[in-house]
C-alpha cells in the first residue's frame, strides 16, 4: 500500500505471514509487518524504513529438531561395533524470537562549480556530487545461541538479545545519468559479544567494526 501526498514524498506499508518452518518440523509461522517513506524538498531527500518481525515459539521449533536429531541417531545400526558411539551436530542459524529495526538516510545533491569546471569535469554535460549519510539499528531478541539435549530432553536452552548499531557517510559520483561512482566509510557495533553472532563479520574483539566501501552504478 502506498501513499503520495505530493510529488517527490511517499509514504507505504507493506505485512507479510507465511510458514518458516520445514514440513518435518512443527508449524510456525512468521510475521513481519513494515513502514517507509520517502520525502523530497529540492536537493534534499530524506529516505527510511522500519521493520518488525516475530517468529512465534523458536522453543517448541528447536526441542522438536533435538527430538528428531535423537529418532535418527537411535535408528544407526550400533551392532557395527560394540563401542559404537553416534554424535549429532546441527545449528539452528539466526532463529530470534523477533527482531525489529529501522534504517533512516538523508541525501543531498549537489553540481559544485569545482567540478563542473574542472578539466575532468567538463568532459562531461552535468556532472554531480550526492552526499549521504545513513544511521542504522537492529534489536534481535531471543536469539537462539545453544542447544543441548540428553536423549529425548532438553537440558540447556540459552538464548541472547542484541543491538546492532550501524552508521555510514559517504558521496556518489554520477558524470552521465546512468552510471556513477560510491565511496563510504561505514562504522559497525553489536552491544553484546561479537559482531560474528548477528552478521556476516568476522569476530570481533571489541564487538566493533570499521568498513570501507568503493563500488560502482550502472543503469541500463
Amino acid at each position: 500500500m502506498v501513499y503520495s501526498p505530493a510529488i517527490g514524498h511517499e509514504l507505504a506499508a507493506s505485512f507479510y505471514t507465511g510458514r518458516y518452518t520445514p514440513d518435518f518440523l512443527p508449524s510456525e509461522t512468521v510475521n513481519a509487518f513494515s513502514v517507509d517513506g520517502l520525502g523530497s524538498w529540492g536537493a534534499f531527500e530524506l529516505e527510511g524504513e522500519y521493520v518488525y518481525s516475530d517468529f512465534g515459539d523458536i522453543d517448541k521449533v528447536a526441542e522438536a529438531f533435538a527430538q528428531i536429531a535423537i529418532n535418527r541417531s537411535s535408528s544407526s545400526p550400533s551392532s557395527a561395533s560394540p563401542a559404537f558411539e553416534s554424535e549429532i551436530e546441527f545449528e539452528l542459524n539466526g532463529l530470534a524470537e523477533n527482531r525489529q529495526g529501522y534504517w533512516l538516510e538523508a541525501r543531498y545533491d549537489t553540481r559544485p562549480a569545482w567540478l563542473r569546471d574542472s578539466d575532468f569535469g567538463r568532459r562531461f554535460a552535468d556532472p554531480h556530487l550526492t552526499w549521504v549519510a545513513r544511521g542504522e539499528q537492529v534489536w534481535i531478541n531471543g536469539l537462539l545461541n545453544r542447544l543441548d539435549f540428553t536423549d529425548s530432553t532438553v537440558t540447556q536452552l540459552d538464548k541472547s538479545n542484541y543491538r546492532l548499531d550501524r552508521f555510514t557517510v559517504g558521496a556518489s559520483l554520477r558524470l552521465v545519468p546512468n552510471a556513477a561512482l560510491q565511496l563510504a566509510y561505514e562504522y559497525t557495533q553489536v552491544d553484546n559479544g561479537s559482531l560474528s553472532a548477528v552478521t556476516n563479520y568476522l569476530a570481533t574483539l571489541d564487538g566493533t567494526a570499521h568498513t570501507l566501501l568503493l563500488g560502482t552504478v550502472f543503469g541500463f
